[in-house]
């Protein structure tokens, strides 16, 4: 038996049930076969958390460094490439460039050039062109009465 991560076998039982209760019960799933789907879809309260208490005893975990390795090195590349984004919007870069260079569609370059811009993004959409339209009849109408007064 291997060293014990707390609350594991908790997370990793509960996790099992979940799948095992989202998927066709004639379907195996993770290895287990569909008999063991059923007697984990079966389990009272009780016995998740007997099991719960004995993970380590029926379930090994394994893992695979090589490719644990690489997808640490893809993380790295991944911050190399958000913070070279940063720098190019920081200096004035378009959403073309940015579309052409990293995919990023006119949404995702927004949302950036207000975090480098340290600028938030307006709440809600964007007003149509009829209600801009309306807001400048609103606008030129109390501009006119300004001078009226007001009954009280």
């Amino acid at each position: 038996m291997s060293s014990q991560i707390p609350g594991a076998g908790a997370s990793l039982l509960h996790f099992l049930v979940h799948q095992a209760f989202s998927r066709d019960p004639r379907e195996g799933i993770y290895g287990l076969a569909p008999e063991d789907v059923r007697l984990l879809t079966g389990l009272n309260l009780r016995q998740q958390r007997y099991l719960e208490e004995r993970v380590p005893y029926f379930v090994e975990m394994k893992v695979d460094t090589e490719r644990m390795r690489n997808m640490i090195r893809r993380a790295q590349e991944c911050e190399k490439e958000y913070l070279l984004q940063q720098g190019l919007i920081r200096h004035g870069a378009t959403q073309p460039l940015m579309q052409g260079w990293f995919g990023m569609g006119p949404a995702e370059f927004r949302g950036q050039c207000a975090l480098v811009h340290d600028d938030p993004l307006p709440k809600g959409r964007r007003p149509t062109v009829l209600e801009a339209k309306l807001e400048g009849q609103v606008a030129d109408a109390l501009h006119t009465h300004q001078h009226v007064p007001v009954p009280e």
